[in-house]
């Protein structure tokens, strides 16, 4: 079955929307389509522990809205059955504060209010470079359909191989990323190299808002590299 199998890559579109955002939530909360955790009952993106599955889908829905319309977003569709099957978000680094009314509601719920600040002490690095617009590619998510025979054609790392050409192509000099979970840590330091700027046990975050230790899972990281390393 593998060997029949052609990706294609496509710019993500609002065309992508639906098909893009059921397999974010997916990857994200643990669940399928239809709410119902995978066999593991564990959350497959440990930054999404402390949220609820409403508020997963309520983030992606508004979010990707936005992401399928700039242009940096990149989709990988199974040529044969046209469903996308893997998808990356990214934005300029300076384009995380340009959110809509409806996001900054959303942000300002009490269980995003602690993963906002999270990634600001995960993103201090690259606040230090004072980066210029145009100079930072800023992937925020990437999911390959899970359960599927997708995962084991390392439809990951190509997904990223062809957005981090994508940087290139649109003038991008360096590239980041949070790597919240396991697989994108393996993909970004071990597979492409890129450099680890910061790591935050998550354990050991403790929240400003709460001063409690909201995590209990592993740790992320925030790794950048130059595009054209």
């Amino acid at each position: 079955m593998k060997d029949n199998i052609e990706i294609i890559y496509e710019i993500f579109t609002p065309e992508h929307l639906e098909q893009a955002t059921k397999l974010l939530i997916s990857c994200f909360s643990g669940r399928d389509y239809s709410g119902k955790p995978f066999p593991d009952n564990v959350f497959r993106e440990p930054m999404c522990e402390i949220l609820s599955y409403d508020s997963v889908i309520e983030y992606m829905t508004e979010m990707n809205k936005k992401w399928s319309t700039n242009g940096l977003g990149l989709i990988a569709k199974d040529n044969q059955t046209q469903e996308v099957v893997g998808v990356v978000t990214a934005e300029d680094f300076l384009d995380q504060e340009d959110i809509s009314p409806e996001l900054n509601i959303i942000f300002n719920k009490d269980d995003f209010k602690h993963s906002a600040l999270f990634l600001e002490d995960i993103d201090e690095p690259i606040l230090k470079m004072n980066p210029k617009r145009g100079e930072v590619a800023h992937m925020i998510f990437f999911g390959v359909k899970l359960n599927s025979v997708y995962e084991t054609l390392k439809l990951g790392s190509s997904l990223c191989n062809n957005h981090f050409n994508l940087a290139k192509q649109k003038g991008f000099k360096y590239y980041c990323a949070e790597c919240t979970g396991n697989a994108s840590q393996h993909i970004f330091e071990k597979k492409f190299g890129f450099e680890n700027k910061k790591e935050i046990n998550y354990e050991e975050w403790k929240s400003p808002i709460s001063g409690e230790f909201i995590w209990k899972k592993n740790l992320a990281s925030v790794k950048s590299n130059p595009t054209n390393a």
